[in-house]
């Protein structure tokens, strides 16, 4: 559907997976892969991005009965709750520095 909007309005969509699961080239919790696609961008290379965060520390599941223990709360627990284990605390500093790269 996208395609046709951009044949109807003369655009030409290049769409690219930063998902590790499909190409582990293009890790964006990694600075230099994170400097190549900011070049790029400072370039002209790339008009726009549309991503989110991982959504395993973010999912609304989380908050289920039944569901996996969440992981944030709203406030000043958004980044990550104070009780993470250690576990935990390396899957939400990961998700984080994932937004915060993306947000970039």
């Amino acid at each position: 559907m996208i395609y046709e909007w951009g044949e109807k309005l003369g655009i030409l969509f290049l769409v690219e997976s930063a998902d590790l699961a499909f190409n582990a080239e293009w890790d964006l919790g990694d600075m230099r892969t994170m400097a190549l696609l900011l070049d790029m961008i400072t370039a002209g290379l790339i008009d726009f991005l549309v991503g989110g965060p991982p959504c395993a520390t973010w999912s609304r599941v989380r908050y289920l009965l039944g569901g996996p223990r969440p992981l944030r709360f709203r406030g000043s627990q958004s980044w990550g709750r104070y009780d993470l284990t250690r576990r935990e605390r390396a899957q939400v500093t990961e998700a984080n520095l994932l937004m915060v790269n993306f947000l970039a």
